[in-house]
């Protein structure tokens, strides 16, 4: 039987059936003191196979958002021209900024994963990780 496994902020417990009206207020009323322990998003099918959307968020760059599948890897794309620009964020991870879009963008996404987790969201661009320059991390 397929489900979902979500684990969202500061919320103690997994929630396993996807209602919106749980998270759409953390997107649409952003304020940073919410975002310390970001999101994760993991839907699995009847089969097995796993399909993830991790958010996380930056005072200065908005959010970043991942998607997996067995199909495709790839990262929310905010402004290309930032693409290979990177900088170490809260969680000490090395991210380019290019990868960071607004509340209102990582919500149209938040929502179709919610109700497709197969595909990533039509709805924003996303850059797979072979697009960007990993080689040239100055910070």
């Amino acid at each position: 039987m397929s489900k979902f496994n979500i684990i969202f902020l500061d919320i103690p417990y997994n929630i396993h059936e996807p209602n919106k009206d749980i998270f759409e207020k953390y997107f649409k009323n952003y304020r940073h003191s919410d975002w310390e322990n970001g999101a994760s998003f993991v839907f699995i099918d009847d089969s097995g196979i796993k399909y993830t959307l991790a958010v996380s968020e930056d005072i200065e760059y908005g959010f970043n958002l991942i998607y997996g599948s067995p199909n495709v890897n790839c990262y929310s794309l905010g402004e290309k021209d930032l693409l290979n620009n990177f900088f170490e964020n809260s969680d000490e991870m090395i991210m380019p900024k290019g990868t960071y879009v607004s509340n209102e963008q990582a919500w149209l996404a938040v929502q179709d994963f919610l109700d497709n987790p197969l595909i990533p969201s039509p709805r924003i661009e996303w850059v797979t990780d072979d697009k960007i320059d990993w080689e040239q991390i100055q910070l």
